[in-house]
Parts: structure tokens; sequence; C-alpha cells
């Protein structure tokens, strides 16, 4: 038996807004979006097609649903995003206006900052050292 990581669920006001947001800060692409025939839209988007670790998009319809845009994990981080350049990466965010929490800060195994993403949800930026 072989067990593996699937998606996580973000809940979201807007799936084009989120979508763009993680495309054009991060490079995600949609891995699978389909809408059934009552509307009910499943995004689900990454950077490899090939792997199913990924983010679920949903929408928050009810006020409840509504009222955890952006608090989901109760001002904990929500998500660790790799990257192989961390400057690059923290450059193409500050340029996108994306609020940094935490400036970049260096460990023995890795390097790192902390920002937010467009609901507000902390998002950690990790490069892993060889």
């Amino acid at each position: 038996m072989k067990s593996y990581l699937g998606r996580t669920i973000i809940l979201v006001s807007d799936y084009k807004k989120a979508f763009n947001f993680y495309r054009k800060n991060f490079g995600f692409s949609a891995i699978f979006d389909y809408t059934t025939s009552d509307g009910e839209r499943y995004l689900h988007i990454g950077t490899d097609p090939q792997n199913s670790c990924g983010i679920w998009f949903l929408e928050a319809k009810t006020d409840e649903q509504k009222s955890h845009v952006g608090k989901q994990t109760g001002g904990l981080p929500l998500l660790v995003i790799y990257t192989t350049s961390l400057e690059g990466q923290y450059d193409k965010l500050k340029a996108n206006d994306l609020k940094i929490v935490k400036e970049p800060e260096e460990q023995a195994q890795f390097k790192y900052f902390h920002c937010h993403d467009l609901y507000g949800n902390e998002l950690i930026i990790t490069e892993l050292k060889d």
C-alpha cells in the first residue's frame, strides 16, 4: 500500500482571481478544471500535471465559508512553496506588490521568507540548500 499527498484545499472568493494570482506569482497552471452540469467547479492548480500534489480551489458560498477565506489556519501559514531562487522569487513578488510579512532569513539548510496571497493567507517561500 502506498499513500501520497493529493491537494490542499483553499477557500476563495473568485476562481479567476485566485488562479491568476498563483499563475502570475508562482508559475502554477491548471492541472484539472471541470464544471459540473449544476455549476460546481473543480479547479486544481500546481506546477506539474503528472504530480498529484497541488491546490484545489473551492469557492466559498455560505456566510460561514466566506468568513474563513484568508483565515483557514487561524493566522498560521497555509502553504510552503519551494523555489530554486529565493532572491529571484522575492524580487518578483515585491515587484508585484505582494505583502512581505517576514523578510528573507537564512538557516543552515534553507532560506525563506513569508508573504500573503491575495486573500491574506500566509505563504512561506523556501529555497532548500544543496
